[in-house]
């Protein structure tokens, strides 16, 4: 099993802002435009979004998650407009290596897979009419 322990990010000032989760419901809340939904678009750009969606004004270089897999760390970081996500791991199921977004064996879709017990072997067939 695994959670999203941390979200990271790192802005063009040197300035880097973590939030702290739990294996638990995590609720975020707050008031209007304090950066509710900055957690779920870097969340999502981990995930392997094709492009953020990140005002230019908060000058973000790089989005990173910290999971916790069985105890173990893996950690993902990704460079704002970049194709690459980095995966370090100390757990036996992810490799760590540089993943790419979209289709194929170094695919980041692989890793989200593994974590969830899926061998990423697996085909989805889709039927177009």
């Amino acid at each position: 099993m695994y959670y999203i322990k941390q979200v990271i990010l790192y802005s063009g000032e040197n300035t880097v802002s973590t939030v702290e989760l739990s294996p638990d419901l995590n609720i975020i809340y707050g008031e209007s435009n304090t950066g509710k939904t900055l957690v779920a678009d870097s969340i999502d750009y981990l995930f392997g979004a094709k492009k953020h969606r990140f005002a230019a004004k908060l000058k973000i270089k790089k989005v990173a998650l910290v999971l916790d897999v069985d105890g173990k760390q893996v950690t993902m970081s990704r460079e704002i407009d970049s194709t690459k996500i980095n995966v370090s791991s100390t757990a036996d199921v992810i490799d760590s290596d540089e993943y790419n977004i979209g289709k194929g064996k170094k695919s980041i879709n692989s890793v989200w897979l593994k974590l969830m017990g899926i061998d990423s072997d697996v085909k989805i067939l889709m039927t177009i009419t």
